[in-house]
């Protein structure tokens, strides 16, 4: 007892007297909801696999180059000849009765395959080859004599095989007995229990690991079929990684080595490399905010007078004015502008002495390959998760394990819940070869 008036100190220094002002929902700041496993379901990428490798053959180029490494001229009544020596494997890629394309535009017939890597070169027209040493020369197209036999060889052209994987992922959450039934202040999903959001946070963790795993994961070792696999866990089980967009680009996608910046010349080059390897019209672009900054600049153009003229560089609606770049149409191909916002985070991507894969952009054909013989289109780019197809079949792209004393079917005496998330996918890329990337000349990290 004491006396006074009953004023807020003296209210709220009685233990929980005060009603608490609690706001019931927990604020999402992180915002890691939006990731590639998104992307890819949304667009219906997810293709089941029979076992754990899977593999796509591509064929390869049906016309070569091969390059001089001594000429001699040999010319005589007119008539442009050369004898020109050739590497040992560019040899063995001619035969007689080719045309050859030489660089000053002039047509060659290969007449002979003479001794020691020597081809004897004839101009069809009697114009000057103008041949020299380190020309390229295209094999273009053949000619015959009249009652002439077939060549005695036939080219033979094989093709490469493209292997990739599925890997295992695993989360797991627990709550014990008393903390599932208890209750906390705030809301989730309209229930005041914290495993929910534990749940929750547990689940979108794991699909986040999924996505980065798609992203920048490198290819192992076939370990799950090996006697003797290479990569295991500390109990000895084999591990296999999935080779993630990263190293598929790099490996046989196009770099465009020394481009370090988004401007007109950058997408000529471009332009000129897609032209060459016969790349399709329309790509995606996936990048985070450093190329999403370096497109507004170079194409929004609010100072750059050099890239539009001054009258058509601004739209202008009222009181709006609009200067973003989410689409651009150049040189007859067309760039979609696709913003990875995983690609900014501060703790995997975006940081002091980071990878710098903020820098990076990758340049994704957005349409299907078809195969050479026969057969469907497909998806440039696609998931493939493993499917049990036996007794009781399992969707093993996405598989919850309920255990415990609490779960609705108990496996063991713990009074607790625990929560089991199994995931086995893999990255498949089709046609790399006609992907790109760009390392942006930026500042590695905040």
């Amino acid at each position: 007892m004491s006396f006074g008036v009953y004023d807020k100190k003296y209210i709220s220094t009685v233990n929980f007297l005060d009603r608490r002002e609690i706001y019931q929902y927990v604020l999402d700041i992180t915002r890691e909801d939006e990731s590639f496993v998104d992307i890819m379901e949304m667009m219906g990428r997810s293709v089941p696999t029979d076992v754990p490798s899977y593999h796509n053959f591509v064929n390869k180029e049906r016309y070569v180059t091969v390059t001089a490494t001594a000429v001699n001229d040999e010319s005589s009544g007119g008539v442009s000849i050369f004898d020109v020596t050739l590497s040992a494997a560019d040899y063995a890629l001619v035969r007689e009765g080719e045309l050859v394309l030489c660089p000053n535009k002039k047509v060659g017939y290969l007449k002979e395959k003479k001794a020691a890597n020597e081809v004897n070169i004839v101009s069809v027209d009697g114009s000057d080859l103008e041949l020299e040493v380190s020309d390229v020369l295209s094999l273009f197209s053949n000619a015959a004599g009249e009652g002439s036999s077939a060549p005695s060889d036939g080219r033979r052209y094989d093709i490469t095989k493209n292997l990739n994987q599925v890997m295992i992922f695993k989360s797991v959450v627990k709550t014990t007995d008393i903390q599932r039934a208890s209750k906390v202040e705030v809301e989730f999903r309209g229930q005041p229990y914290y495993f929910i959001k534990a749940q929750h946070d547990a689940l979108m963790k794991f699909k986040g690991d999924i996505s980065l795993a798609m992203l920048f994961s490198r290819i192992s070792d076939e370990n799950f079929t090996s006697n003797s696999p290479t990569l295991t866990d500390t109990s000895g089980n084999p591990i296999q990684t999935t080779k993630g967009l990263n190293q598929y680009v790099e490996d046989f996608g196009i770099d465009i080595t020394g481009t370090n910046a988004v401007s007109l010349a950058t997408y000529a080059t471009l332009e000129r490399q897609f032209a060459k390897d016969r790349c399709p019209q329309e790509y995606l672009v996936l990048l985070g905010s450093e190329g999403s900054i370096a497109h507004t600049d170079a194409f929004g153009a609010l100072t750059n007078a050099s890239v539009f003229s001054p009258a058509a560089r601004l739209q202008v609606n009222g009181k709006e004015i609009a200067v973003d770049v989410d689409k651009l149409n150049l040189y007859g191909r067309t760039y979609l502008i696709k913003k990875l916002p995983i690609l900014d985070h501060k703790n995997v991507i975006n940081f002091t002495g980071s990878a710098g894969f903020q820098n990076r952009m990758w340049y994704i054909p957005n349409d299907q390959i078809k195969a050479d013989v026969g057969g469907e289109s497909q998806d440039r780019i696609r998931m493939r998760y493993l499917e049990d197809y036996g007794e009781g079949a399992i969707d093993h792209r996405y598989r919850e394990l309920l255990l415990g004393g609490l779960a609705p079917t108990p496996t063991d005496s713990r009074s607790l819940l625990e929560i089991v998330y199994e995931s086995r996918q893999g990255l498949e890329v089709l046609g790399p070869h006609h992907f790109a990337f760009i390392d942006l000349d930026t500042t590695a990290g905040i």
